[in-house]
């Protein structure tokens, strides 16, 4: 018997226009969450592109960032964030993006973000990350809001969210 389908989509925005702000808010069903962005910024250089769930910006995500950028490698944490930075993205290049969100609609733990993306960014800079983040708080994830450090995301960038069942 063949197997069914993994990933189903749930929502996608392309973006007819520069927007400052990109948000999901309508899923439910699902165990996971996927959500996969191809993006860049209407600027030049390298800006930090961030998630927040259900509008909270307290100090109440966590994460730990193990990064390369062709010249070496390093890591970072911050336990107590008001957002999480999911990706830097670049104004010259489209950034694809993978954010992994499980046990999204659990009512009585924490929820935990796995990301991982890749950069050209702006010229010969290349960047690999992968993250381990933490959503501190036990209410379902009801709302996803995705925004830039500066400037808008750009048009044509993508965005697209999957739901799992029973992962």
């Amino acid at each position: 018997m063949a197997a069914g389908q993994t990933y189903t989509p749930i929502a996608t925005s392309t973006l007819g226009s520069n927007t400052a702000t990109v948000s999901f808010s309508s899923f439910s069903g699902y165990t996971d969450l996927i959500l996969v962005s191809v993006a860049r910024h209407t600027g030049s250089g390298m800006v930090g592109a961030y998630i927040n769930f259900n509008s909270d910006t307290g100090a109440n995500y966590s994460q730990t960032r193990l990064y390369t950028n062709g010249s070496g490698s390093t890591s970072d944490r911050n336990a107590s964030a008001s957002t999480i930075e999911y990706n830097y993205i670049g104004g010259s290049n489209f950034t694809p993006t993978y954010v992994n969100i499980m046990n999204y609609s659990n009512s009585i733990s924490y929820k935990p973000i796995l990301i991982k993306w890749n950069s050209l960014g702006n010229g010969s800079a290349s960047y690999f990350l992968e993250e381990i983040c933490q959503w501190k708080n036990s209410s379902p994830i009801t709302t996803i809001t995705l925004t830039t450090s500066s400037n808008s995301y750009t048009t044509g960038s993508t965005f697209t969210l999957y739901g799992i069942k029973a992962a």
